[in-house]
């Protein structure tokens, strides 16, 4: 029987081995030490570097943590001295009948501005409350709505309550002369008469406040939010405050304009 010739690849092959030798292999491009690796082998490996990977990010986030719950326990804890001392200086010391000029008035707001240093927003709005009404920093009356404070306890002048919480509290008559309210919420709270002559309002969130006759002659109210806030009365004069701002206001009743006009006017049209 006659073998059939064979193909040029066949010939090579066939020739190598007339001569002991193997045919030409293709060689593989593999990485030292990888070539030889199984899936577990890799699977292995992959978990020896995420797994000190994993306990890195999980020791930085229980540390995280742990320095909030650290923070918030201080803070409660600074609330509370300050609570005791300021209801002690009320009780034992005569801080309601003190004179202006009395070492326990003086000793009262020393305690004030330096627990609102200390303390987040919602805490300080927690302070702000308990002094209005222990009428420290105004008169409440639950007969009578709104009273004004002639003379506060504890004045808050130059206070720091920039992020503070007052959202919703009950604060006619409080005096916040001039104290700083950078992006504090006072959304829905009541605070008339001519007690917040403040300067510093930047994007303060006013919302469903009511204002009315306050004094905000030459506050700078830039971003401030006054959507739905009852501006009756109200001194604008000098402020800095846009008309779509002004636009957003429940009421501008009689207020006096940034421009000294009343409203409405005709820079200041009925809006």
């Amino acid at each position: 029987m006659t073998t059939p010739p064979l193909d040029p690849l066949g010939q090579t092959i066939a020739k190598y081995q007339s001569n002991g030798q193997q045919p030409l292999q293709k060689k593989k491009s593999t990485w030292i030490g990888f070539s030889d690796k199984t899936f577990w082998d890799w699977l292995n490996l992959v978990g020896a570097l995420l797994v000190p990977l994993m306990i890195g990010v999980f020791t930085v986030t229980t540390t995280i943590q742990q320095n909030q719950i650290a923070t918030d326990q201080q803070q409660a804890v600074t609330l509370k001295a300050y609570l005791d001392d300021i209801t002690d200086l009320m009780l034992n010391h005569g801080l309601r009948q003190s004179k202006p000029d009395d070492d326990v008035r003086i000793v009262a707001r020393a305690k004030t501005l330096a627990a609102l240093r200390g303390l987040n927003g919602g805490r300080k709005g927690a302070l702000i409350q308990f002094l209005f009404e222990a009428n420290l920093i105004g008169v409440y009356h639950q007969k009578v709505a709104i009273d004004k404070a002639d003379s506060p306890i504890i004045v808050l002048k130059t206070a720091n309550l920039n992020n503070s919480d007052l959202s919703g509290l009950f604060l006619a008559g409080a005096d916040l002369h001039d104290t700083y309210l950078n992006t504090a919420d006072l959304s829905n709270s009541i605070l008339d008469y001519d007690n917040i002559s403040i300067t510093f309002l930047v994007n303060t969130n006013f919302s469903n406040t009511n204002l009315v006759n306050a004094n905000l002659s030459k506050s700078d109210l830039s971003g401030a939010n006054l959507r739905g806030t009852d501006l009756s009365g109200a001194d604008l004069r000098g402020a800095h405050i846009t008309k779509e701002q002004l636009a957003q206001a429940k009421s501008l009743k009689n207020a006096t304009l940034p421009d000294g006009s009343k409203y409405p006017s005709k820079s200041y049209p009925i809006l």
